[in-house]
Parts: structure tokens; C-alpha cells; sequence
């Protein structure tokens, strides 16, 4: 399961990925700014943050849980910000 934090009610949704050994956390002082004009989702990737890591991950498996957080949470063309 991947940990989460959602900010704000906005018409489009930014979905924050944060660099590799970081946390959502890195990206707080941009989400503070966004948070009145945007729906964000800041996200710990698996293996960061507090997002367990059930096993080693590729790239693909990766990429799949992103998706399947996009899926759980009814996200309608996500805009995706990444370090």
C-alpha cells in the first residue's frame, strides 16, 4: 500500500513523485503554494517514505503501482510532477 497525503480540491489533479531516497515531504513547500488552485497527491513511492517494499521492484512494478494508485482513486488525467 502506498502512503499518501492529499492537499486542496482544485479542478486538476497534480500527482507529485518525489526523487530517488526522498518522500512526498521533499515536495511540501510546493504544495503549500499549489494547494488553494489544485487537487495534489503527494505519494511515497514502495521502498520510500513510509511506503513499505513488499519485494524488489523493477521499473515496471513501479510504474504499475503508480497506476494502480491513479485507478484506486478515480484520478481523471493526473498531471504527473517528478524529481
Amino acid at each position: 500500500m502506498i502512503n499518501f497525503q492529499k492537499f486542496g480540491s482544485g479542478k486538476q489533479t497534480l500527482i507529485f513523485l518525489h526523487g530517488w531516497g526522498g518522500s512526498w515531504q521533499s515536495w511540501a513547500p510546493i504544495i503549500e503554494r499549489l494547494k488553494n488552485e489544485f487537487t495534489i497527491y503527494a505519494i511515497d513511492l514502495p521502498g520510500f517514505g513510509l511506503s513499505p517494499l513488499p519485494k524488489p521492484y523493477s521499473l515496471d512494478d513501479y510504474i504499475s503501482e503508480l497506476s494502480n494508485f491513479i485507478k484506486q482513486n478515480n484520478i481523471v488525467k493526473p498531471v504527473l510532477i517528478g524529481h
